[in-house]
Parts: C-alpha cells; sequence; structure tokens
C-alpha cells in the first residue's frame, strides 16, 4: 500500500459533516486495502501458474479461439499484422511452438526475429494460405468481403457439420469445402507470403477476423452469388432446380449496382460477363445495370412517377412470373419490397429454400429459409452435402 500524507483544511464544518466526512475516508482506507490484498494474491496465482503479466489489456474478442504469446514474441511460426501484411517468420531449432504456426500481431519488435503483441491462432499456415488464396480468387476487393465470404464459409463448415466444431477444426474442413464446387472460383490455389497488394492482404485480414471469432458480416450467410446471378435473375438455378429465392428489392438494387461493368465497343457499361468472342462482340450483348435489374420482375405501379427509372423498365426481356409473392391490400396496391419463387427439384419443389441476407462487396448472400411457411418438414440434410 502507497502511505501519502496530506493537510486537508476544513473550515465552518458541522459534526454531522465531519463525520461523513471521516466515512467516506475510512471507506476509501479499506478499499485501497482490499485492492493491495488482491493486487498480492493476483501476483502470487500468477507466479505459481507461470503466467506472465502483459502491458497492453486486449479485448475479450481477441482471445476467441486464439492463445496470446507474448508482448515481444519469437516463437516458431509465421507472422501477420492485423491488416493481412506478412510480417515475417522464425524457424529456428530448440525455439518454442511450430513452424508452421500461424501469429497476427501488430508489427515487428525492436530486436531482429521478434514481434509485438502475438497472439497465435488455430490454423496452420498451409490451410491459412490456401483458403486466402481462395477467398482473393473470389472476392477480396475490400476487407468487409474478404470476411463476409470467409465466414459463410466456415457457416456452411457448421451447417453441414453441426457447431461443435473447434476453429481448428472448421478451417480444416472449410480448406477441404472450397477445394469442391462449393467455390466456382477459377483459381484454387495457396496465397503466397510474398503477394503484399491489397487484394491479399484484404485476403488475409478477413479469414483473422473469422478465426479470432468477430462479426459475421455474411450475416448468417452460408452460400453466395456473384455476376451470373445478377445476370440471369430469377432463370439462375438458385431460384428454381436449387430451391428457391427470397429476396428484398433493396438487396436487389445493391447486389445489381455492386456487380462488375466494363464498357463495351460503343461505351456503354454491361456486365463484365462473357469475353469478347470471336465476332468480338460477345460483351456487347452481355446486359446493362437496367437490363440486369429486369431479371427479377419487381415492378412499381403504373402511375408512379420516380426518378429512379429502372425500377419501371422491368418488363424487358422477361415474361411475367407465376410465384409472385405479394400482398394485396383494400386498395389493391402491391407490396413490392420482395419477390419470392419456389423450388422446382426432386426435393425441393414448392419450397422457399434461400433467403438472402446481405451484399458485400460483389456478392449477395444466403442463409437457409428455414421459418418460411413453405419449408415445414423439410429435410435440410438435403439441403447441402459436401461430404466433409
Amino acid at each position: 500500500m502507497i502511505v501519502k500524507n496530506h493537510n486537508i483544511l476544513l473550515q465552518d464544518t458541522s459534526e454531522a459533516e465531519m463525520a461523513r466526512f471521516r466515512q467516506i475516508m475510512l471507506g476509501v482506507w479499506r478499499q485501497q486495502i482490499d485492492d493491495d490484498r488482491n493486487a498480492r494474491e493476483m501476483e502470487q496465482y500468477l507466479k505459481q501458474n507461470d503466467i506472465k503479466q502483459f502491458s497492453e489489456t486486449l479485448k475479450s474478442t481477441d482471445f476467441d479461439n486464439s492463445k496470446f504469446v507474448d508482448s515481444n514474441s519469437n516463437a516458431n511460426g509465421y507472422y501477420y499484422n492485423k491488416n493481412g501484411k506478412f510480417e515475417g517468420k522464425i524457424n529456428i531449432a530448440n525455439n518454442k511452438g511450430n513452424s508452421n504456426d500461424v501469429y497476427v500481431c501488430d508489427k515487428k519488435g525492436n530486436e531482429k526475429g521478434t514481434f509485438f503483441n502475438a497472439i497465435k491462432l488455430d490454423i496452420t499456415h498451409e490451410i491459412f494460405c490456401y483458403i486466402a488464396g481462395v477467398i482473393k480468387a473470389e472476392d477480396s476487393s475490400s476487407f468487409e468481403s474478404a470476411a463476409a465470404t470467409t465466414q459463410a464459409t466456415f457457416n456452411a463448415v457448421k451447417f453441414e457439420k453441426g457447431d461443435e466444431l473447434s476453429i481448428k477444426q472448421q478451417g480444416e474442413l472449410a480448406k477441404k469445402l472450397l477445394s469442391t464446387g462449393y467455390s466456382t472460383a477459377t483459381s484454387k490455389k495457396m496465397l503466397e507470403d510474398s503477394e503484399n497488394d491489397n487484394f491479399s492482404n484484404n485476403a488475409r485480414k478477413g479469414l483473422i477476423h473469422v478465426l479470432q471469432g468477430k462479426k459475421d458480416y455474411s450475416e448468417e450467410g452460408i452460400l453466395w452469388d456473384g455476376i451470373d446471378f445478377a445476370d440471369k435473375g430469377i432463370a439462375h438455378n438458385k431460384a428454381k432446380k436449387d430451391g428457391g429465392i427470397s429476396i428484398t428489392r433493396e438487396l436487389w438494387l445493391k447486389f445489381v449496382t455492386n456487380s462488375e461493368y466494363k464498357l463495351d465497343s460503343k461505351g456503354v457499361p454491361r456486365l463484365n460477363r462473357h469475353p469478347k468472342g470471336k465476332d468480338g462482340k460477345g460483351h456487347d450483348r452481355d446486359k446493362t445495370k437496367e437490363q440486369a435489374l429486369a431479371t427479377i420482375p419487381f415492378e412499381e405501379e403504373k402511375n408512379t412517377s420516380t426518378k429512379n427509372y429502372y425500377y419501371n423498365i422491368f418488363d424487358f426481356g422477361e415474361e411475367k412470373n407465376s410465384t409472385w409473392d405479394v400482398a394485396v391490400d383494400s386498395k389493391e396496391v402491391k407490396n413490392l419490397d420482395y419477390y419470392k419463387t419456389t423450388g422446382t427439384g426432386k426435393y425441393n419443389e414448392g419450397r422457399t429454400l434461400n433467403k438472402a441476407t446481405a451484399v458485400v462487396g460483389r456478392h449477395i448472400f444466403w442463409k437457409p429459409y428455414k421459418e418460411h411457411p413453405n419449408n415445414k418438414g423439410y429435410a435440410w440434410e438435403y439441403f447441402m452435402d459436401h461430404k466433409l
């Protein structure tokens, strides 16, 4: 206990005020004694259990599925900073740790081969680099898009194998899942540590985010779609044989807007869907934004005037679908906030299994629509099974 002498001058103080002042000071003194005793007990506990004290206080989420190593670690393994940049590796004989371990840190230490505030992640370097590589090929245009796609993959693993998996087991199965047709990325290879561009760092940062159990940007999604869904809309397999969809107009507009566009031969922006082709005009036949929006036939009242004219062009190239799911009030005004289709597959006919949850980057995410009345009694083991 630290003792300091202070002179306090009290003037014109009543006996009652003096009594209350003494009670306050006694309370402060007793609290200091308790704090000192707790500090001594904690110090003794740390010594008995060989636990180091750390100079920086971490948020509780920083401990999720990870292990704090040291404020200035030199354990064997690969080190990445919190932005996904590779900082270096250590592989010294007889050193603690495994050379295939993965850590996230603040930065390199002052001494060679040391790293500040390193946290061990429950994943091997090989799996870390493979997952990050596929996520980069999918969409790592932003940290959020990489985190959402990674989280959806981990969510899918838990959907297929159960919620009791450790984060290490989830990572192992996520690698296996991404190697299947679950991901349609054209490139599936390990991300090299030497790659230091924004897309690479975003992919690693997104994976680190998921491994530490932080925010789910996919909003419980387990599947996603990209530009092919913007191109096809309700003609896409997800809206038919893959179980039907439920999507809000807000998410649809955001998704189509976020899709990748490229100028055609006449300078018109079109979905960057197809190469030029032999005749040089393949891309010229890709859809414009307005045409893409029309592939899900949301409508507004005919007498509605709006500056957002693309809401009123949904007759383009699409017949009215017989599976409109719209409420009609007493004035016969349609509720056009969302659109629904039903499945046409062997096990999902008449169901609406896919609910759009979020648009992040160039992906739209879907979760199983378990609460929809159409899906009562559905055997969800048929929804997705990659034999993990």
